[in-house]
C-alpha cells in the first residue's frame, strides 16, 4: 500500500497554489446607520498562509478584526485556494466614504485591493448603542450576580441576547473582555422568553464564571456576540444571510483583597464555601502496609485549581503525595493519598486540614476532619516490610539468587494501559489508515489532537497556553502603545500567571516564584520570574506605573514565555506523541492502592490475597507489565504455573526487552517442560523488531514513518526548488515502514 500511495503523490498534477495572486475587498451591507456594523472581507485567492492586512483610510468607522477562513478545492485534479480575512466595521458618523483600496504583503510581492463605498445614514429613533436600546430587535446584555468580590472568589456572569421580530442563525459563542479576570468557557446557552421594557423577546442565556486576579477596580466587557440575520430574498435565492456584530454594557466590578489578618498557615489560596469528607481503608492492617486516604471536597468555589487538603501531622507514617480521582462530578473535588504506618505504635490516623476564605462570613475558615482509629499489628520478625515506591519513583535493588528461583515482584508500578480502551483501537486511527492521501489536502492529526484536548482539560490547556500567551503579549503591547498603562499592567500580570497555570498545572491564584519552582522551574528560568514578579510588585503597586516601566516587564513576560516555549520545543514529536498517548494511564492512580496491598501481602507470604489485589487492578480495566509480572509470580507461588507463564508472557508482551520476565518466563517454562516459545534464528533475523518492541509501539512506529513519508512529499510537491533530498527521505521512510509493518505482521 505504502508503495502505491508513493507513486500515487509523486504522479499527481502540480498543484496551481504557484498560479497568479488576486486580492478583492467586499463589504456587506454597503448601506448602514450611525452605530450599526457592517461586515468587511478581504479575499486572497491562490495564496495560503497571508498575514492579515492592516486597514487604512478607515475615516468615519471602527475596526475589529474577526478571524481568517480558508478555502480549498479540487477541480479536474487542479486544486485551488483561497483566505479570506474578516473584520467588523462600527459607522461612527453620517456621510459616503470610500474604504481602501487596502494593501497585502505576501511573499515579497504588495497586492492592492479595489475601492469599497459605505453609506451612513443617521441612527433611526431607538437604535442600538452599547447593549441596545428600547424597541431594538436584537440586544446583549451583560450582567453579574454582584458587583462586589475577593480575589480569586468564581463569581457567575450571564450574556443574555434578546431577539424579537428577527430570524437569526450561526449564533457564535460570546467574547468578553475582562482584563484582571480569568474567563471560563461559556456552557451551552439557555433558551426561553422574557419581557423587557414592556416587550417580549425570545432569548438565549449564556452563562460562565470569571475569577478576579487582582485587588482593585475593575471593568467586566463588553461582551461582543457575532450572529447572522437572515432576511428574505427574490428570485432563486429564497433567503439570504447578513452578518451582524453585537456589543453589550460594561459592568463595573470592585474586587477587594483577601485580609492578611487571620490568614492561617496551610492557606493555598481557595475561595467559596467548601464541605470536607474523609475515609480511609482499609483500617486493619499490619506495619508497612498502605492504607488509602480519600478526601472529598464539596462546594461553591473555584474547585478546578483547589489544592488537596493536608494531614495535620505525618509523624509515624510514609506518606505520599495525594493525586485526583476519578469520579469527579460538579462542584466535586476528589482526592486519593497513599499513606504507610511503619510500626505498631501508630494507633489513629490523624487529622486532614483544609483552609479556605467564606466570601460570605468574609473570613477564612479551617476544615478539619475527625481522626480515623487504627488497628495497626507488627509485623513478623522473619518477613521484611515490603518497600512500596510511588509511581516514577525508582525502587531499591534486591538480591536474587538467579537460576534457583523466580526474580521477586516488582516494586513500581509502571505505565498503566487501558485494556478496554487501547490507542489503537480509538476511531482516529480507523479513519487515518483509509486516508493518508489526504495530506496532499491539509488533513493532519488534527481530528486526534482535538479529540485529545476535549477528553483531557489539563492537556488542552497545557497544549494552548502558549498560543493564548502571545495574544496576551500583543494586547498588552497594544494598550502600552495607546498609552493605557494601567491596562498593560493588568493583561501581563494575567497572561504571565495564567500561562504559567497552565503550564505547571498550578491554580491561577497561586502562581508566585516559590510554587513555580516546586514544579521544576530552575535555574536562569526561575531567576525570571521571579525578577518579572519582584518588578510588577514595584511598578503596580508603589504608584510608579510609567511607560517605561511596562515595556520592562513586557520584556520580561517575553522572556519567561520564550525560555519555556524552547524548553517544550526540544522535545522531539514522538516523545510528545508518547506523553500524548500515556495521559490516560497517567490520570489513572486509583489502581495504585490494589498494587501496593499485593505487594505487601506477596512479601507476607500471603501469595493468595496478593492474586486478588493484583486482579483487582486488572478488573479496574487498567494493567501494566508489572501488575501482569506480579500476578505471575503469585500464581508461581500458589502452584499453579500454567497461569503464571500466561501472565509472564503477557507482561513480555507489554515490556519485551524486561530481563526479569525473560528470566522468570524461562524459569516457569523448564519447571513445567513447556517449550521454548521464542522465534528461531532465521525469524529473528527477518523480522528483526518484533521481539524488541511492542505490538502497540510498532503500530505506532509505522503510522508515523508512513505519516512521516506523505509529509516529505507534500513539502516537495509545494516547494518551489523541489529538493531530491526531499524524495530520497521519503524513499527511506517508506523502507521503513515496511520493515516496521513485517515485524508487527509476525
Amino acid at each position: 500500500m505504502v508503495i502505491l500511495l508513493l507513486l500515487l503523490l509523486l504522479v499527481l498534477p502540480a498543484s496551481p497554489l504557484q498560479a497568479e495572486v488576486s486580492v478583492r475587498a467586499s463589504v456587506n451591507p454597503s448601506r448602514a446607520h450611525v452605530g450599526q456594523t457592517v461586515a468587511l472581507a478581504i479575499e486572497i485567492q491562490n495564496a495560503q498562509g497571508v498575514q492579515a492586512p492592516a486597514l487604512q483610510n478607515l475615516d468615519g468607522f471602527e475596526a475589529r478584526y474577526i478571524g481568517p477562513s480558508t478555502q480549498m478545492s479540487i477541480v479536474n485534479g487542479q486544486v485551488s485556494s483561497s483566505i479570506t480575512h474578516r473584520y467588523a466595521l462600527t459607522a461612527e458618523r453620517e456621510g459616503v466614504f470610500q474604504l481602501g483600496p487596502f494593501s497585502v504583503e505576501h511573499a515579497g510581492t504588495t497586492y492592492r485591493t479595489n475601492a469599497v463605498q459605505v453609506a451612513v445614514s443617521a441612527a433611526p429613533e431607538g437604535g442600538a448603542g452599547a447593549g441596545g436600546a428600547r424597541g431594538d430587535a436584537m440586544r446583549l446584555m451583560l450582567s453579574t450576580a454582584r458587583e462586589s468580590v475577593y480575589v480569586h472568589e468564581r463569581l457567575p456572569i450571564e450574556v443574555t441576547l434578546y431577539v424579537r421580530g428577527t430570524r437569526v442563525s450561526d449564533i457564535a459563542f460570546p467574547t468578553l473582555s475582562a482584563p484582571g479576570l480569568s474567563i471560563e468557557p461559556f456552557g451551552q446557552p439557555d433558551r426561553g422568553t422574557d419581557q423587557l421594557d414592556g416587550l417580549t423577546y425570545e432569548v438565549l442565556r449564556f452563562k460562565t464564571f470569571v475569577v478576579p486576579l487582582q485587588a482593585g477596580p475593575r471593568s467586566l466587557g463588553p461582551a461582543a456576540l457575532r450572529l447572522n440575520v437572515v432576511t428574505q430574498g427574490s428570485g432563486f435565492f429564497m433567503s439570504q444571510k447578513r452578518p451582524v456584530d453585537l456589543q453589550s454594557n460594561q459592568v463595573p466590578l470592585e474586587v477587594k483583597a483577601l485580609p492578611q489578618a487571620g490568614r492561617p498557615a496551610d492557606f493555598a489560596g481557595a475561595v467559596g464555601r467548601f464541605t470536607l469528607e474523609v475515609t480511609a481503608a482499609p483500617t486493619d492492617v499490619l506495619a508497612g502496609d498502605p492504607i488509602t486516604l480519600k478526601m472529598m471536597l464539596r462546594g461553591e468555589g473555584n474547585l478546578t485549581d483547589a489544592q488537596p487538603p493536608r494531614l495535620s501531622e505525618r509523624s509515624g507514617f510514609r506518606v505520599y503525595d495525594p493525586q485526583p480521582a476519578q469520579g469527579e462530578a460538579q462542584g466535586v473535588r476528589l482526592f486519593e493519598q497513599v499513606i504507610i504506618p511503619e510500626s505498631a505504635e501508630v494507633k489513629v490516623l490523624p487529622p486532614v486540614r483544609f483552609s479556605y476564605f467564606d466570601v460570605g462570613a468574609g473570613e477564612y475558615r479551617t476544615l478539619t476532619s475527625a481522626a480515623i482509629p487504627l488497628n495497626v499489628r507488627a509485623r513478623a520478625e522473619n518477613v521484611a516490610p515490603q518497600i512500596v515506591t510511588a509511581p516514577g519513583q525508582e525502587p531499591a535493588p534486591q538480591e536474587e539468587t538467579l537460576g534457583t528461583d523466580i526474580v521477586s515482584i516488582k516494586d513500581g508500578l509502571g505505565r498503566l494501559i487501558h485494556r478496554d480502551r487501547p490507542w489503537y483501537g480509538s476511531g482516529w486511527v480507523w479513519l487515518w489508515l483509509p486516508l493518508p492521501a489526504l495530506l496532499l489536502l491539509g488533513a493532519t492529526l488534527y481530528d486526534r489532537q482535538r479529540t485529545r484536548l476535549t477528553g483531557d482539560l489539563r492537556y488542552a490547556r497545557y497544549a494552548g497556553a502558549g498560543k493564548v500567551a502571545r495574544a496576551g503579549l500583543a494586547e498588552a503591547e497594544a494598550s502600552l502603545r495607546a498609552g493605557q498603562v494601567e491596562q498593560c499592567y493588568d493583561v501581563l500580570s494575567r497572561t504571565v500567571r495564567e500561562y504559567l497555570a497552565a503550564k505547571l498545572d498550578l491554580p491561577v491564584g497561586a502562581v508566585d516564584a516559590n510554587s513555580v519552582a516546586g514544579r521544576g522551574v530552575q535555574g536562569a528560568e526561575l531567576e525570571q520570574v521571579a525578577a518579572f514578579f519582584d518588578a510588577f510588585e514595584q511598578a503596580r503597586y508603589t504608584g510608579r506605573s510609567h511607560a517605561a516601566d511596562a515595556e520592562a516587564l513586557l520584556g520580561k513576560a517575553r522572556q519567561i514565555i520564550d525560555a519555556l516555549e524552547r524548553r517544550k520545543a526540544k522535545t522531539s514529536l514522538f516523545a510528545l506523541l508518547l506523553v500524548v498517548l500515556a495521559m490516560p494511564a497517567m490520570a489513572a492512580e486509583g489502581p495504585q492502592s490494589s498494587f501496593f496491598a499485593g505487594n505487601s501481602a506477596y512479601a507476607a507470604g500471603r501469595y493468595e490475597e496478593a492474586r486478588q489485589a493484583y486482579e483487582a487492578v486488572l478488573r479496574s480495566g487498567w494493567e501494566s507489565a508489572a501488575v501482569r509480572f506480579n500476578l505471575g509470580n503469585s500464581y508461581f507461588k500458589l502452584g499453579r504455573k500454567g497461569l503464571a507463564i500466561v501472565h509472564y508472557e503477557r507482561a513480555a508482551q507489554l515490556a519485551p526487552r524486561d530481563p526479569d520476565i525473560e528470566a522468570n518466563l524461562s524459569f516457569a517454562r523448564s519447571a513445567t517442560g513447556a517449550d521454548d516459545c521464542r522465534p528461531l534464528w532465521w525469524q529473528r533475523l527477518a523480522f528483526p523488531l518484533a521481539t524488541r518492541f511492542t505490538s502497540a509501539g510498532l503500530l505506532q512506529s509505522a503510522l508515523l514513518l508512513l505519516t512521516a513519508a506523505l509529509l516529505l512529499l507534500t513539502a516537495y510537491k509545494l516547494l518551489a526548488t523541489r529538493p531530491r533530498l526531499l524524495l530520497y527521505l521519503a524513499g527511506g521512510c517508506g523502507v521503513a515502514t515496511v520493515v516496521v509493518a513485517s515485524s508487527l505482521a509476525f
